[in-house]
């Protein structure tokens, strides 16, 4: 079964079988990295997979987890439910390009309330620690620091990682009207843990922002 690009474009799914298993293969990412999914019938889950895991031995093929691919996407500003957390609109998250204009859609009918397009929401921004230093999810964001008396939070971490690619500590955050900070800095405070420290507000999407690797 050919899963080039021409025959299996992003988005694209293609039927064949792997060791005479039907699959069906699609061309999704999480990560954002160019990958596949493969789905076959419940009974056939392990012979797929160590089929998959044989022929991928000669180019050095190697499973990976959660935790790994929960940094790719943060590198690339992927949303999941840390973002995605019934409070959040899809401008807030920079995916109203998503949004039809020309059908209406669930939701649509509140797109425009006063609330939802309000100045001083809180929108995903990317966060670099200027301090190398680890960071940690749920630690707030503030302007001025105050170790002894924290205050005047203008956003939170939703999740952060080291990442390999920047070699660097990052995490994406929602900060209030988040995008027109973008080049600035600001302060991690977390007296919980006792993590203070500098950071700087930038595109939520730190590597690959073009999602050119995703398309092959």
């Amino acid at each position: 079964t050919a899963v080039d690009n021409a025959t299996l474009p992003f988005m694209g799914i293609v039927h064949g079988k792997i060791s005479g298993v039907p699959v069906m293969i699609c061309r999704l990412s999480f990560s954002g990295e160019m990958a596949f999914e493969v789905y076959s019938g419940a009974g056939y889950g392990a012979l797929v997979w160590e089929a998959l895991i044989e022929a991928g031995k000669p180019f050095g093929l190697v499973t990976y987890g959660l935790e790994a691919l929960g940094t790719l996407r943060i590198e690339k500003g992927h949303v999941t439910g840390a973002e995605i957390d019934g409070r959040t609109t899809a401008r807030d998250l920079h995916l109203d390009w998503m949004l039809s204009r020309k059908k209406p859609f669930i939701g649509s009918a509140m797109m425009d309330r006063e609330g939802l397009i309000a100045p001083g929401r809180l929108e995903l921004v990317g966060l670099i620690s200027l301090d190398n230093q680890p960071l940690n999810g749920g630690a707030h964001i503030v302007e001025a620091l105050d170790e002894a008396n924290p205050h005047d939070s203008i956003g939170h971490i939703t999740a952060c990682c080291y990442s390999p690619a920047l070699g660097k500590y990052i995490a994406l955050a929602l900060v209030k009207d988040g995008k027109a900070r973008r080049g600035t800095r600001a302060h991690i405070s977390d007296p919980l843990r006792n993590r203070f420290g500098p950071v700087e507000i930038v595109s939520n999407h730190f590597f690959d922002p073009d999602g050119s690797r995703m398309h092959g």
